[in-house]
C-alpha cells in the first residue's frame, strides 16, 4: 500500500478519477480543501480490500486510460517496477504469508478485546480518555516542579501552554514531512485514559481505517510487563508467541522495522536502568529498528526525560482529560439513563451557565436531581471538580458520591479510600456480610482486614521492585487474599498465554502501598524520606501524606 500512495501522491487531487477507474466507491468522500490525500488513502485501501485485479498491469491500464490526470503517476509507476521484482511476486503489497496471518490474528485478539479494559471503576463519557492536544513547544523546565509542591497539589502537573491545539484520535497518527516512521510521545497524568487510548488505536488499526499510516502489523508492549521491559531481542516483544509465526519477528528485522508500528505503554514505569539501557530504549531511541514507527505512553512527570532522548519526534501529545462542561455531560448521562430526559438536562445546564443562573431542574426523576446536585455540589467545592478532569476520578467521584448519600469527599486521598470500601463492599454482597455493616477500611472485620493487609503489603514491595504484574504462582503466598478473590481489587488478563493478575489500575496499588506504609511501617518519615526522590513513588507518597497529615517539616 505505501509504493502506491507515494507513486500516486502527486495526482492525489484526481482521486474521484481513480476511483472509478479501480470501481470503488467514492460517494461518500467529502471534497473538501486539504482532503484529498486522505480520500486517496481511501480508495486505494477500499481497493485492496475488494482483492479486485489488485496488480501493476490493472494500475497501468488506470494510468492509460487518463493520461492526462495521471501522466506522472505513470512515470512514477514504470520507475518503480523497472525495480527487480521476483517472479512470484503478484500482488502491491506482497508481504510473506506468516507475516499476513500472524498480523490477522493480532487483529481479531484486538478487535475482540474491550477499549476501556475494565468495566469497574464504572466506565462514563462517549471517549474515555477525554480529549488530547498537541504540545507545539515544551520547555521540560516547567514539568520540573519540586516533589513538595507536586505533593500538595492536583493528581499531576498538565502543563499548560498558550497556541496548544485539540486534535482528534486520528491526528495521532497524521504522517509527518521529514520521515516516513512515526515517533509519537503521548503523556498525562494518572487515571487520564493513556492505556484506554492506546487500545483505542489498537481498534482502529483491527478495522483497518488507519488511512494516515499503513502498517503491516501494530505490537501493543506495555513497559510494566516484566518480559517486555527487560527484552533483549525482537522476538520478545511479541506478546502472542504462535509457533507456525515464529519467522515474523525476523522478517521486521531485516527491513529495520519497516511497517511496524509499536506501542510502549508505561516509559515512568521503567526503572531508571532500563530507561538507559534495554531493547525498548533503543527502539525508542531509533537506535535500532530506525524504519519502525513508534508511540510512547508515560506519566507528565516522567516525559520530559523521555523527549530528552526520542530523536525525530512527529509529535507531542497531551491527554488532557473533560473539559468543565464535559464534566457536567458525563454526570448527567452516567446518572439518567434515560437519554431524552438527559438531553433535557444537559441543554438546561447550558442555558443556566450561559445566563450565569443556578442550574435546576422541573424534572422529577431522582437520577436528575442527584445529577444537578452533583454538579452545583461541585461548582463550591472547585477543589474536586479540578479533579473530575480526570475519567478515572470522575467515574469514582460519582460512585462514591452515589453510595454515600450525596456527600463530595474532601481530599482524593479520601476518594480513593472511599472507592476501595466500595469496592470490598461489592464484593462481599456475594457472600454471608451486610455490606452496610462496613464502616471504614480501619474498621473492617477481620475476615476482610487480613487480606487487605496482604494485598497492601503486596502492592509496597513490588511497587519497590516496580512490579504490576502478577503470575497466580506470586499470589499464592496471599492465602486470606486468594480465599477472598482479592477483595474485588485486582482484575485478570492473558499474557504471553498465561492468566496473570494486576489492581484494577496503578492508582490502586500506590494507593494500597500508602497504605501499608501508613498503617504498618513503624517508622514512616523514613520510609518517606527513603522514597522521596524515587519517580515510582510519587503517587504513592501523596497519599501516605494524606493518610498521616504529614505537615512540611515533618520530612524536611
Amino acid at each position: 500500500m505505501k509504493p502506491v500512495i507515494q507513486i500516486f501522491g502527486s495526482s492525489a487531487q484526481h482521486y474521484m478519477t481513480i476511483g472509478a477507474g479501480l470501481n470503488v466507491s467514492t460517494a461518500d468522500l467529502i471534497p473538501i480543501p486539504g482532503a484529498a490525500s486522505t480520500n486517496l488513502n481511501w480508495v486505494f485501501q477500499r481497493w485492496f480490500d475488494a482483492n479486485r485485479n489488485v496488480s501493476w498491469d490493472t494500475l497501468i491500464k488506470l494510468c492509460d486510460d487518463f493520461p492526462d490526470e495521471l501522466g506522472k503517476a505513470k512515470s512514477n509507476l514504470l520507475a518503480y517496477i523497472s525495480q527487480p521484482i521476483p517472479d512470484n511476486v503478484t500482488y502491491i503489497s506482497s508481504i510473506p504469508d506468516d507475516v499476513q496471518g500472524y498480523a490477522d490474528n493480532m487483529r481479531q485478539h484486538y478487535k475482540h478485546q474491550p477499549i476501556v479494559a475494565t468495566d469497574w471503576p464504572p466506565r462514563i463519557g462517549k471517549d474515555f480518555f477525554g480529549r488530547l492536544a498537541l504540545v507545539e513547544k515544551q520547555d521540560s523546565s516547567t514539568q520540573a516542579g519540586s516533589a513538595w509542591h507536586l505533593l500538595r497539589g492536583k493528581v499531576d502537573e498538565t502543563v499548560k501552554l498558550t497556541g496548544n491545539k485539540e486534535i482528534s484520535v486520528e491526528d495521532v497518527l497524521q504522517p509527518t514531512d521529514s520521515s516516513l516512521s512515526l515517533r509519537v510521545v503521548i503523556d498525562g497524568p494518572p487515571g487520564i485514559g493513556k492505556t484506554t487510548l492506546c487500545r483505542k488505536l489498537l481498534n482502529m488499526w483491527s478495522n483497518r481505517p488507519l488511512v494516515h499510516q499503513q502498517y503491516d502489523l501494530v505490537l501493543y508492549c506495555p513497559l510494566r510487563n516484566k518480559k517486555i521491559a527487560t527484552a533483549t531481542i525482537l522476538a520478545d516483544l511479541f506478546v502472542r508467541q504462535l509457533n507456525r509465526y515464529k519467522n515474523v519477528p525476523e522478517w521486521f528485522e531485516e527491513r529495520d522495522g519497516e511497517g511496524l508500528l509499536i506501542i510502549f505503554d508505561g516509559w515512568d514505569e521503567l526503572s531508571e536502568q532500563l530507561r538507559q539501557s534495554s531493547l525498548a530504549a533503543s527502539i525508542i531511541c531509533n537506535e535500532k529498528l530506525d524504519q519502525c514507527s513508534v508511540i510512547v505512553t508515560s506519566r507528565s512527570y516522567a516525559s520530559s526525560s523521555l523527549l530528552e532522548i526520542m530523536s525525530n519526534l512527529s509529535r507531542h501529545v497531551q491527554v488532557i482529560g473533560f473539559s468543565e462542561e464535559e464534566i457536567s455531560t458525563v454526570i448527567i448521562q452516567t446518572l439518567q439513563k434515560d437519554t431524552k430526559l438527559a438531553q433535557e438536562l444537559i441543554d438546561k445546564e447550558r442555558k443556566d451557565d450561559k445566563n450565569r443562573k443556578p442550574f435546576t431542574t422541573t424534572q422529577s426523576s431522582k437520577d436528575s436531581q442527584l445529577a444537578v446536585k452533583l454538579i452545583n455540589d461541585l461548582k463550591v467545592r472547585n477543589d474536586v471538580q479540578s479533579l473530575c478532569y480526570i475519567p478515572l476520578v470522575c467515574s469514582m467521584v460519582i460512585l462514591v458520591y452515589c453510595k454515600e448519600g450525596g456527600h463530595l469527599p474532601t481530599t482524593l486521598t479520601q476518594l480513593y479510600e472511599n472507592f476501595i470500601l466500595e469496592t470490598i463492599r461489592r464484593h462481599v454482597k456475594r457472600h454471608d456480610i451486610n455490606p452496610h455493616t462496613l464502616g471504614s477500611l480501619s474498621s473492617l472485620p477481620s475476615k476482610l482486614a487480613k487480606p487487605l493487609q496482604e494485598m497492601c503489603h503486596l502492592a509496597y514491595t513490588n511497587l519497590a521492585n516496580t512490579t504490576m504484574a502478577f503470575s497466580l504462582h506470586q499470589l499464592q503466598s496471599l492465602s486470606e487474599a486468594v480465599k477472598e478473590d482479592y477483595l474485588g481489587l485486582m482484575t485478570k488478563f492473558t499474557e504471553y498465554d498465561k492468566e496473570k493478575y494486576q489492581f484494577l489500575h496503578l492508582s490502586i496499588q500506590e494507593f494500597l502501598a500508602a497504605w501499608w506504609i501508613a498503617k504498618h511501617e513503624k517508622k514512616t518519615e523514613e520510609v518517606f524520606e527513603d522514597h522521596f526522590n524515587d519517580d515510582h513513588f510519587r503517587m504513592c507518597l501523596r497519599f501516605v501524606a494524606g493518610l498521616t497529615h504529614l505537615e512540611h517539616e515533618s520530612y524536611q
